[in-house]
């Protein structure tokens, strides 16, 4: 059954990947007020709802079928100040962080629309009917489009390996990750958006054992080093005879465990990118209560991490993605 889009939380957050997505990233136009942003959502909602139940009726999407379509939306740090809206301290754009080559063209934002389905050409659509609906209200500060491999197999990157093993996979793990549990933002999430363009090329030179060193997980299986099977607890303590650690001391998979967050975790969708000037890369997109769980883990990663060598980070944003309709059929802004 398609994901619906009335709930408690939104749809495209835990449900699987599609293999498209279009992330479009807008900026309030000067002098807008809450109530033109009430107004937008509600037309987007009126548009969206028919169409993720494969019944559109906004003029872009007539004829196509979008069964599987996921539109997702949240707010940004600077939206709440410029409309007189109360939003929780912790919507605060990621601090600068070591190795960061952001460009302003990939940042940011007032407001996001996460589009997923299962074609690029109703995603394209979809982006063009929120687009037409705000007109006026909303201007387009930036998009990136990306793809992955839907199914229930964990997707691979560009680099060859299954990306997303570590993710939370039971229904109390995923509530205690991603969940904003009380206050008047409750069933919402922060996404934290990144743009990483990947050396797809020189990571492919190197030898598997060495990829696989970096990464910190077997390249065919997915399995940790320290495991045989893609969902073996990784063992950070396990050692050669030598008294060297199985899993290298700057493995990505070491660097980003958990435990160094006292168990905390998010929920990530990566989708990979190819651009028109030959630069591969993925989005990277991450679901959780507070984005300082982000910038702890990535400030750890700056400073230790084979996989440095190979990717950075040029795009970064940060949102809060509303709570669900529930029973309603249309989003709304809290308070």
């Amino acid at each position: 059954m398609p994901p619906s889009f009335r709930g408690t939380h939104q749809a495209g957050i835990v449900d699987p990947a599609p293999r498209s997505l279009l992330f479009l990233a807008l900026n309030l136009v000067g002098g807008t007020d809450r109530l033109a942003v009430d107004r937008v959502l509600a037309d987007w909602s009126r548009a969206i709802e028919p169409a993720t139940r494969g019944i559109p009726d906004a003029p872009e999407l007539v004829g196509l079928d979008t069964t599987g379509l996921t539109v997702t939306v949240g707010v940004g740090p600077d939206l709440p100040g410029k409309i007189g809206l109360a939003a929780p301290k912790e919507l605060a754009p990621i601090p600068a962080l070591p190795g960061d080559r952001l460009q302003p063209a990939f940042c940011g934002g007032d407001l996001a629309a996460q589009i997923c389905s299962n074609d690029p050409l109703v995603s394209l659509q979809t982006a063009q009917t929120l687009t037409r609906l705000s007109q006026g209200v909303l201007t387009t500060r930036w998009r990136l489009t990306g793809f992955t491999q839907p199914g229930p197999a964990t997707p691979r990157n560009a680099f060859g390996f299954k990306d997303g093993t570590g993710n939370p996979r039971t229904t109390t793990d995923v509530d205690n990750a991603v969940w904003i549990p009380d206050g008047p933002w409750r069933h919402g999430t922060f996404l934290v958006v990144r743009r990483i363009p990947m050396d797809v090329q020189r990571f492919a030179a190197l030898p598997t054992s060495r990829q696989e060193a970096v990464i910190g997980s077997r390249r065919d299986t997915g399995a940790p080093l320290t495991g045989h099977d893609e969902f073996d607890e990784i063992n950070l303590f396990a050692k050669h005879p030598d008294g060297t650690y199985v899993l290298p001391v700057d493995a990505h998979s070491r660097r980003a465990h958990a435990r160094f967050d006292g168990g905390r975790q998010m929920l990530r969708r990566g989708f990979t990118y190819s651009s028109g000037n030959d630069e591969t890369g993925l989005l990277f997109l991450a679901f959780m209560k507070d984005p300082a769980l982000f910038t702890r883990v990535q400030a750890r990663l700056a400073e230790q991490d084979a996989l440095n060598d190979f990717v950075q980070h040029t795009g970064s944003a940060v949102f809060l993605m509303l709570p669900g309709t529930g029973d309603n059929t249309v989003l709304r802004l809290p308070g």
